[in-house]
């Protein structure tokens, strides 16, 4: 057994764990951002409509919440839009997304994904005027992926760390203490010996 070997290869193997965990880490991350309008008030005449154009923000998960209030009853839609001019001055509505009917408040959430702006229609049907408020607010999170060539990069390192770590290891635990170690000290041997070797009758022919 080597126990510097072992050693070295535990270095090795938290070096390639400590990359392989960067790299799971690198591809769960999220950006959260969220943006939003109101809450705005305004007064609402009678017989009249209003359009309220309602930003958001895109990722790969998405929320919008709608509240609304008024003092009298009206008719309320969120619709996505299909588009807006140069300007951004008229959108065209697309999809109705939720509606109200004859109330007097509304709260809605719904999830995406959303084609923005989404535009709010309020109509005051009734002969008084009303008194209105409004809040959107839309939240977001992107998933956050390292880009091919660090994930390679990391994978790689990862994966030869993993293995000369492993090899060390394998090496300091089954490998001989040291197969090229220093050699035998000569042995001595004192004049009483070599006058007994030399006495010693040789072979006979």
């Amino acid at each position: 057994m080597r126990p510097w070997l072992v050693v070295v290869g535990i270095v090795f193997l938290t070096l390639g764990i400590g990359s392989a965990t960067t790299l799971y880490l690198g591809d769960q991350g999220a950006v959260s951002s969220s943006n939003g309008t109101g809450p705005i008030s305004f007064p609402l005449g009678s017989n009249s409509s209003e359009v309220l154009t309602l930003q958001g923000t895109n990722g790969t998960t998405e929320h919008f919440r709608l509240q609304w209030a008024a003092s009298s009853p009206l008719s309320v839609e969120l619709e996505s839009s299909a588009g807006c001019s140069s300007d951004g001055t008229t959108c065209w509505p697309s999809d109705v997304l939720v509606q109200w009917s004859g109330s007097t408040s509304g709260d809605w959430t719904g999830a995406g994904p959303f084609h923005y702006p989404l535009l709010c229609v309020l109509k005051n049907l009734n002969s008084d005027p009303s008194a209105v408020t409004v809040s959107g607010r839309a939240s977001a999170e992107t998933s956050v992926h390292e880009t091919l060539v660090v994930s390679l990069v990391l994978g790689l390192s990862a994966a030869a760390l993993f293995v000369v770590g492993g090899l060390a290891v394998f090496l300091g635990l089954f490998l001989a203490s040291d197969p090229y170690g220093p050699p035998a000290p000569p042995v001595s041997r004192s004049a009483d010996d070599v006058d007994e070797i030399l006495d010693e009758p040789g072979p006979r022919h």
